[in-house]
């Protein structure tokens, strides 16, 4: 009995998520508290469908190519608007430290660094995609 006593959890209060910087957690440390709450990193996230389906996540290009829910021109639909949204991500704080707006000098395109229009950014997320 004694090697399954960690196999098992039990949740006995309501809260399941902390962010780590939150101050809950330094009332917890300071108070002492910590001694009796286990710590555990989130291994997986999940999505639920209407219909009471949880499906997972993928967190990496692998896990993206891995998943059999997509097709391989969805997934590369996929990774292309990870890439436009990294690069325009990149183009802002590109922009933001040298003081240009990140549109111009035509090498922002060789680089991935494509900025998105500011309309685009202005519409609804579903009518975009």
């Amino acid at each position: 009995m004694e090697e399954n006593l960690r196999k098992f959890n039990l949740d006995l209060c309501g809260l399941r998520v902390l962010f780590c910087a939150d101050k809950s957690i330094d009332l917890m440390l300071k108070s002492g508290a910590s001694n009796y709450v286990e710590f555990k990193s989130i291994d997986a996230s999940f999505v639920g469908d209407g219909n009471g389906k949880l499906w997972n996540v993928p967190d990496s290009r692998a896990a993206i190519f891995k998943d059999k829910s997509l097709t391989l021109m969805e997934k590369n639909q996929l990774m292309r608007f990870f890439k436009l949204v990294q690069g325009h991500l990149d183009a802002t704080v590109a922009a933001g430290s040298s003081g240009n707006d990140g549109i111009g000098n035509g090498n922002d395109e060789e680089e991935g660094k494509t900025k998105i229009p500011d309309e685009d950014l202005e519409r609804p997320f579903v009518e975009y995609l």
